[in-house]
Order: C-alpha cells, then structure tokens, then sequence
C-alpha cells in the first residue's frame, strides 16, 4: 500500500498552489507535486505516511478464527448452534481489517497537523488502501468567522480535488476530498463514488469526519457511509455497508487507540464478527 500526502496552498480566498512534504520531493514553481511514500522501508515524511496493512494469521486476508485476540469474543447471535440469520455470511473481512487500520493512520495525521488555523483531510473507504491520502492546507489567514468557501483544486491530471470551506458556526471549517474521475480503479474495486469530510469542533484536537463511497469488487457491492470523531489521534467510527448483505442492515462499529483496535460487525443488530487488538476481524457464531 502506498501513502500519498499532499500539501494544499491557499490565500485568504483562493487556493493557487501546491508543494510536496515528503523528504526529496521538489516541485516546480507552483506547479502540483505529488509523492508516493512506500510504507515498507520508507523514510518518507510523518504527515503521509503510517498506514499499514493489519496483521493477519492467514496471509494477507486480515481474518482470524476463533476467539477475538482480546479475549472478549461473542457469543451473540447463536441459538443452541444456530444462526438466528436468515442468510450464510461470505463477505471479505480482510478490506474491513484494513480501513480500520488506516483510519488510525489517518487519524494520527489529521490530529498532528489540523487546528483551527490549519484544514487537513483525508481519502480512505473500504477497498481504497492502495491510494490512502492525506491532504493539508496552507494555513488559514485568520480564524473562520463567517460562512464562505475557497475555490477547489484538483490534482492527478484532475483526478482527485479538494475545496476547503469556513462553516460560519464558530471558527469552524471543513475540508472536503473527492475522486473526481470515475470510475476510479484501486486494486480490485472500481469506485463510482468516493468523497471525504473532515470538520473541525469546538473541542481542542476534536474532529468529525464523514465518508460516502459506492464501489464493486466483482459481483459484491461495497456502498459505504460512515461517520466518526477524532481526538487526539485516536478515532470512533460508525460504517454503514447496506448493499453488503443483501436484504440485511450491515454495519461495522469499531475503534483504535494507539494502534489497539476494538468493535464488532453486525448483522440486523446480531454480532457476526469481533475486531481483535490488532485490527483483524474474527468471525463469531455459526452465521459463516
């Protein structure tokens, strides 16, 4: 998986430039510069990089059996050895186990570097791990007072744009993240939508973020609505995935803190899956 940071220069008003954190990169007279940071013996900067793909005990599917890692495993969704489902799960676990993990990544980058002067932003879904990015703006002139919007830019030949805009509620803003171009192929899936809201709050190193993605992995459907908070790097999230499971309300609640991670997935409220410590989901009941 590659990390892609890219740094949004603005005036007051108008957004004209961009430059490169990573350690290396040169851009060229306000021409837009882009960095791929490996995250396998990178050396690349802090700001982009940090997210991993989740350890996993079977290769690289990030699906564990058994009892979750921390010890909590559920036991919900069983009868006597029965599914209380009407429907036998077979979904990839793995991309689940990922986003969770790069959600810590992009949590620590967001809670580093945004402050009430300063709009970061972000680019993560489930399936988007191959092109996780981190945006961050030139600093504001002056504290957010009343409503207005900065002009979008858009980089990668027009591909992925950004706008950042001032709520007038506070000196709140908010720093919006969009595929421009779709479809959009990311590994195996191929976006029809992706776009990321990153706000800030009243609370000193407290952010919300909205995700909104629709993507397809061969014949399964991965639309995606999530909402979450950021505080002082750690994050909580609520990801809605109605065309998973067919007919069946799907969603994943889950956490990290310091890189331990916690939650379960769930199905018309029945726990199929718990997140293991280290980001894994484990498949719980005999739903499976």
């Amino acid at each position: 998986m590659a990390v892609q940071s890219l740094v949004l220069s603005a005036t007051t008003r108008v957004v004209v430039a961009f430059s490169c954190l990573a350690v290396g990169c040169a851009g060229s007279d306000g021409e837009p510069t882009t960095t791929v940071a490996s995250t396998t013996g990178s050396t690349g900067d802090s700001e982009g990089s940090g997210a991993t793909d989740p350890t996993t005990s079977e290769g690289s599917t990030g699906v564990t059996d058994g009892t979750a890692t921390d010890g909590t495993g559920s036991t919900e969704g069983t009868t006597a050895g029965l599914c209380e489902l009407d429907v036998e799960l077979d979904m990839d676990l793995g991309v689940l186990a990922a986003h969770i993990v790069d959600l810590q990544a992009v949590s620590a980058s967001v809670s580093s570097n945004a402050s009430e002067l300063q709009p970061v932003g972000f680019l993560a879904a489930p399936g988007y791990s191959d092109e996780l990015l981190i945006a961050i703006a030139s600093p504001l002139d002056q504290t957010c007072e009343e409503a207005s919007v900065l002009e979008p830019v858009c980089v990668d030949e027009e591909a992925r744009c950004w706008q950042v805009a001032c709520t007038g509620e506070g000196v709140g803003w908010t720093l919006t993240t969009w595929v421009n171009q779709v479809p959009a192929q990311s590994g195996d899936y191929t976006f029809s939508e992706l776009a990321v809201t990153v706000s800030s709050v009243e609370v000193a190193g407290s952010f919300d973020f909205q995700i909104s993605s629709l993507a397809t992995k061969g014949p399964a459907t991965w639309g995606v609505t999530a909402n979450g908070s950021i505080l002082d790097g750690d994050f909580d999230v609520v990801v809605l995935l109605p065309e998973l499971v067919e007919g069946h309300e799907t969603v994943l609640i889950a956490g990290g803190s310091a890189g331990v991670f916690s939650g379960q997935l769930e199905v018309d409220n029945v726990a199929v899956a718990t997140v293991n410590a280290d980001g894994t989901l484990a498949p719980t009941g005999p739903c499976w």
